[in-house]
């Protein structure tokens, strides 16, 4: 957790609130991302296990 001294003095609860948002909207995109990238790696997988199993 920062400190107060890390944080500007100048900033508002409203410059505050934005930043936050800003930042929470940013970490939530990532986080779809990586689950949409892991998502479409399963299907990618298993599509190649089942080609694998009909060329043996």
């Amino acid at each position: 957790m920062a400190t107060q001294i890390d944080i500007p003095p100048d900033l508002t609860n409203t410059d505050k609130a934005f930043i936050f948002q800003d930042l929470n909207i940013e970490l939530h995109a990532e986080i779809i991302y990586s689950q949409l990238n892991g998502l479409y790696t399963g299907i990618f997988a298993v599509m190649l296990w089942n080609i694998c199993e009909r060329v043996y």
